[in-house]
């Protein structure tokens, strides 16, 4: 199997933060999930992680893949207040036809938006970089990722005891 190992490190980065956090990993091949476990002073963090599809993917492929993301810059990276984030992506679970949420960010405007929408109609939620939500925003482009908001939701449990969140 194989998982972004960015979302691995800022699952590490954010919930792991001291010299006393044990984790416990796991992985299950029903779902295709790696399941962390993080304690800290007898608080425990759950995360779970998706793997990403791996068929047709040689070791030449990981290799390639890894001199390409060495020999380019990040396109971007936003650190959100986890309050502002967790009323979006509560807004979104409210409406209950949502299934794929596209969260684009842009230089141009500077913001982020969340856009969803389905048969009954469309939902955009946009915070502009002016916002008090953003700890940094820094985008040198256009960028965009589409995630199911059962995948969102996983992060909801998180976002109510952390303090930001590294994204995207």
């Amino acid at each position: 199997f194989a998982i972004n190992l960015t979302v691995l490190l800022d699952c590490l980065r954010i919930f792991g933060s001291s010299d006393s956090t044990t984790a416990t990993m796991s992985f299950s091949t029903a779902d295709e999930l790696l399941n962390i476990s993080l304690e800290e002073s007898g608080v425990v963090t759950t995360c779970e992680i998706n793997s990403l599809y791996t068929d047709d993917f040689n070791d030449l492929d990981q290799q390639s893949l890894f001199i390409a993301f060495r020999n380019n810059q990040e396109e971007c990276q936003l650190i959100l207040k986890s309050e502002p984030l967790r009323e979006v992506i509560q807004e979104l679970t409210d409406l209950f036809w949502t299934g794929i949420v596209k969260i684009s960010v842009s230089n141009n405007p500077a913001a982020i938006k969340f856009l969803t929408g389905g048969q009954i109609g469309a939902s955009e939620i946009i915070i502009p970089r002016t916002s008090e939500a953003f700890v940094s925003f820094q985008c040198r482009g256009n960028i965009s990722f589409e995630y199911s908001l059962r995948s969102l939701m996983f992060g909801m449990k998180a976002l109510s005891v952390s303090i930001a969140v590294i994204f995207p």
